[in-house]
């Protein structure tokens, strides 16, 4: 069996406008998970979830450095070109 697996979910050239929906809904969806991940952490054991606490301010980071990116190809009238692969290793 394998262990490691190479999944392509984003390629293709998009308008700015398109490219930001698509690539904030992933940072959205991180973001909520992480801040579901240290609500559950604050609820059972009564302290913030160190690990979901720096994710959702790097992902807030990688949020407002795209978005200058996009705003720029906006304003420009450029496309954009997005590849995004996941990469997962079965670990025994």
């Amino acid at each position: 069996m394998d262990k490691n697996y190479d999944f392509k979910l984003i390629t293709g050239t998009f308008a700015a406008s398109d490219a930001a929906q698509v690539i904030f809904n992933l940072i959205s969806n991180k973001i909520h998970y992480h801040t579901m991940e240290n609500f559950s952490s604050q609820e059972r054991f009564g302290k913030d979830a160190a690990h979901s606490q720096r994710r959702i301010q790097d992902l807030k980071k990688v949020q407002g450095d795209l978005k200058k990116i996009f705003d720029i190809a906006e304003k420009k009238d450029l496309q954009l070109k997005v590849e995004g692969s996941v990469q997962i290793t079965i670990v025994e």
